[in-house]
Parts: C-alpha cells; structure tokens; sequence
C-alpha cells in the first residue's frame, strides 16, 4: 500500500511538473517574467509568450541577450513579443540582442540610457503599427541598430535618440508611420537615411504642426537621403522626402556585392516550394521563429519547404559566393 502511494504522488507530481500552462499564465525563468499568449495555433507552430519584464531584485546584465525562446515545465515557448514598458528606464543595459523573430513592443526600452547599440537579427516590427511605438525613446547614447529583415516601424520609435547618426530601412521594409511625425525627433545627430526597398512608401507630414517625421533632420540641412538605383526621380517628387537637401542613388548591386538587394518571391504563404523572381539565389538559410537554423539548401527548382511544420519562417537568400542577397518572412501552410 505505501509503495503504490508513493508511486502515485511521484507520478502526480511529475505530472504536475510538466503540465503546460494555460492562455495568459505567467512564470518567472532566470532574470525574466513572461505572459503565454498562444498555444500552438496554427497547428505545428510553437507556443508563444510575452517578455513581460524582469524579476524584482534580478540583476540585469550590460550586455542584455533576450534568446528565441523559452522553456517552462518542458514546453517550449518562442518569445513573440518584448511587452510595453519591459525594460522602461534601465540605466544598465549597454548592448542589446534580440535573438528571435520578436516584436518590440511600445516603450519596451525607452528612457534606456546607457544603451548604444541594438542587434535585431530577426525582429519584423517595433511597436505596433501605427499606433504604439516610442520603443527607445530618450535612448540618448543609442549609437547604432541592426534590423536586416524588419518590416514594421511604429511612431516614435527613436525619439530622442540624439547619438545616433545613421538609419537604414532594410529591403524588408512595408511599413513606416508618419503618425504624429515624431520618429527622429530630436535626433540631432542623424545626417545619414538610406532606404534599401524597392517599392516606394509615400510619408506625410502632420497636418496639425506642419512636421514630418524627418522634420529635425532635414531643417538643419545636413542630411543625406540614399535611395535605390533608378528611384532618385519617384523621392525628389514626393512629400517629405523631396525636402532632404541631398539625395542621391546608391549604385547598382552587382552579383558580387556585399550589400543585400531586394528580391521577390512566391508564393506566400507558402505550402511546398517558395520561388524567386531572380536567378541570382545560389542557396538559402531558413530559420524558425525560434531562431533555429532549420534547413540550409541549393536553390534549383524553388526552395523547398515541403517537410518543414507549419508557422512562420525567415528564409535568407544568398549568392554563388555566399554574400547575402535578401531576406523574406515566409508562412508555411
């Protein structure tokens, strides 16, 4: 009898160990607090949680890492979304790596000013479009930001951001909001925007205070506007970006250049093979929402993606010679 007693609480509390939490529960790992916010749906996708912020007492490192994911009672979540006001007025934090696809929510690190440089190597948004941003605003010493696949920038976001001096929209780029027109205000040291994506996103000025989003930087005259090869006429022409005293065409992207071009591709979502609109794709990576590389192939008759689950993916386009090309954000059915 003792022995099938004790057989029963150890299951029970094994059980009870691995149980998956349920919508919107919450629990602390390491320095950090999180929130579920789904429970694998669609089918094949990963559980998700919210980076709600940090532990009362942690103590949060200068080089802050947030990693892909998450594992809690032996369940992995992907870390979705770095939750409003999450790390708001940490005086610690020098560097910052968001390891996974993750959206920043607004104010996530505003008023972080000792903070100098941001790495987003799979991050898609910041804010939410359009109405909440200021993610880093009053970020003072905010030298420099990484963002190679982001699609989405929301109002406000670097507000205040007065050390930093170069921003580059990558070719990813669908979304930029002009709403309130206060994305670079006060960026006093901003003399460089290069746009990388070819379709043209037209800006608008607010009409309440007669201001763009590019206000401070083009009334001091000594911005310079990079745009792709062959679009310089299409910028002169348009609201707010015709008021930058310089603008000027990069050069054509040769097959060996470093740089990432834009290139198209379909279908997506995508259910077994995802193409693109240029043969200049020798191979791809394509990594998960977690940030796991999950398959690395020749392209020959479009990339297949037949056996992978179903979510979201990144795929990273490269050349003959392995140099990037371009990166998409890919839904498999």
């Amino acid at each position: 009898m003792k022995k099938t007693l004790l057989l029963f609480v150890t299951l029970l509390a094994v059980t009870l160990t691995n149980a998956q939490l349920v919508l919107d529960d919450t629990f602390e790992q390491g320095i950090f607090k999180y929130k579920v916010t789904t429970l694998a749906e669609p089918v094949g996708s990963p559980n998700t949680v919210n980076l709600t912020g940090t532990v009362d007492g942690a103590t949060i490192p200068e080089a802050l890492v947030i990693p892909a994911s998450v594992t809690e009672g032996g369940i992995e979540y992907a870390i979705t979304i770095i939750g409003e006001k999450a790390f708001f007025n940490n005086q610690t934090i020098t560097s910052l790596v968001v390891e996974g696809a993750t959206r920043l929510a607004g104010q996530a690190f505003a008023k972080c000013k000792s903070l100098k440089t941001v790495d987003l190597p799979l991050s898609f948004a910041i804010g939410f479009y359009p109405e909440a941003g200021l993610t880093f605003w009053q970020c003072e010493a905010l030298e420099s930001i990484n963002m190679p696949v982001m699609e989405s920038i929301s109002t406000g976001v670097f507000n205040g951001c007065k050390a930093l001096t170069s921003i580059t929209f990558p070719s990813t780029v669908t979304e930029i909001s002009s709403h309130n027109a206060n994305m670079f205000k006060g960026c006093t040291s901003l003399t460089e925007v290069i746009v990388e994506y070819s379709t043209f996103i037209a800006l608008e000025e607010n009409v309440h205070a007669n201001v763009s989003i590019f206000n401070d930087q083009i009334a001091a005259g000594n911005a310079t506007l990079t745009v792709p090869s062959g679009t310089k006429s299409t910028y002169e022409a348009a609201d707010v970006w015709k008021d930058f005293s310089s603008i000027i065409e990069a050069a054509p992207l040769s097959l060996n250049s470093p740089e990432k071009v834009s290139l198209g591709s379909y279908p997506n979502p995508v259910v077994d093979y995802l193409h693109f609109s240029s043969n200049d794709v020798y191979s791809v990576e394509i990594y998960n929402i977690l940030g796991a590389r999950v398959s690395s192939q020749k392209v020959v008759n479009g990339v297949d993606m037949t056996n992978l689950n179903k979510g979201v993916y990144i795929v990273k386009a490269k050349n003959n010679e392995g140099l990037n090309l371009s990166s998409v954000k890919v839904i498999k059915q």
